[in-house]
């Protein structure tokens, strides 16, 4: 994965993982508390560290 004009902060490894993380978390959140939402929200977090 490229970070386009940023500073690197994270191996793309960490990346994935974290990006994987975030959405694994999102959707036992929503499934959990009935709550879709949640699913949009980590989605938008992940387009800010891409």
């Amino acid at each position: 994965m490229e970070n386009s004009d940023h500073t690197k902060k994270m191996s793309d490894e960490e990346l994935t993982e974290t990006i994987y993380t975030i959405l694994e978390g999102s959707i036992v959140t929503a499934s959990v508390f009935k709550r879709a939402d949640e699913i949009q929200s980590a989605k938008r977090i992940i387009e800010k560290l891409i």
